[in-house]
């Protein structure tokens, strides 16, 4: 669904600037009322009546709804019945950005390794910078269920969102959820050109890997990830291409340059020893230059 966005949207920037804050807790008390009790004599005889109390009624409180990525497919399925909830999400740009006077708008996969849950976000920003791909960061409220056909004519439906704050960010704040993160921060060198691995995070889905290579060398140095290994025991692992939107490190480097990104292999047994082979060279091939090995501990 690419169509109109902005059209469809613009009275979504009219509700934005109409809205205020509201409450998301409602509480009812009934204050409640007391007489004290009272003594009269008559005849020598005294009569006491009893103090009268209606107790309070109980405070009710409802929670505010707030959707994340392990929540959205509720989201998804109903967007028109949770209009005010609040939202913090990370997805993919897909199509063009559009924006106007009043803000930016765009279209984007919530879930953008499976290309699913299409959500529609403004945001009240026309200078903000992001463009088809990108990843971006939004936290924001729902405003409503927006409706449109696809490219076949069939019906789609979306939640809208309105955007208080936007950021764009890279592929790794995508990221599966650790089980386990392994601190590393080693870094070797041979004939000036260091590698360092900062840490290695085992995901159920993957295993990352985050390198940063430094050519410290007169020459141009070369860094190639998908020369990478990884083991655990008799078994050997390849890097995943999936990967291939986190940051890469770059294969060809000029002198002085330092260069970051994230090697990913498929998932491994996060608690078994595990050891990661990288390649890499600079200058004269005269030069000898072993496999820098990185070792991490079973848990």
């Amino acid at each position: 669904m690419t169509v109109g966005v902005v059209a469809l949207l613009v009275i979504v920037v009219a509700a934005a600037g109409a809205c205020g804050s509201s409450d998301v807790a409602s509480t009812a008390t009934t204050a409640g009322s007391v007489t004290t009790g009272t003594s009269e004599e008559t005849d020598g005889t005294t009569t006491t009546t009893a103090a009268s109390t209606t107790t309070a009624a109980p405070t009710t409180t409802t929670e505010p709804e707030f959707f994340t990525v392990e929540n959205w497919a509720v989201l998804d399925t109903d967007p028109g019945g949770h209009k005010g909830a609040s939202v913090d999400i990370v997805g993919q740009v897909f199509a063009a950005v559009e924006r106007d006077a009043d803000g930016t708008y765009w279209q984007m996969w919530a879930d953008p390794r499976n290309s699913e849950w299409n959500t529609l976000v403004l945001y009240s920003d026309p200078d903000f910078r992001i463009k088809d791909q990108d990843y971006v960061h939004v936290l924001g409220v729902v405003h409503d269920v927006f409706e449109g056909e696809n490219a076949f004519g069939g019906l789609i439906t979306a939640p809208a969102i309105l955007a208080i704050s936007a950021e764009v960010v890279d592929a790794t704040a995508t990221a599966p959820e650790a089980l386990r993160t392994a601190e590393v921060d080693l870094t070797q060198k041979q004939h000036g050109l260091a590698v360092t691995v900062s840490k290695v995070e085992f995901a159920a889905e993957e295993t990352r890997v985050y390198v940063t290579v430094e050519n410290g060398s007169g020459d141009e140095a070369s860094f190639y990830s998908f020369n990478a290994k990884a083991v655990q025991g008799s078994t050997q692992y390849e890097p995943d291409s999936w990967g291939s939107d986190y940051p890469e490190v770059q294969s060809d480097i000029l002198p002085g340059i330092s260069t970051s990104g994230v090697i990913v292999f498929e998932a491994m047994d996060p608690s078994a020893p595990t050891k990661i082979y990288l390649e890499g060279r600079a200058g004269s091939y005269s030069l000898d230059f072993e496999p820098y090995v990185f070792t991490i501990p079973a848990e």
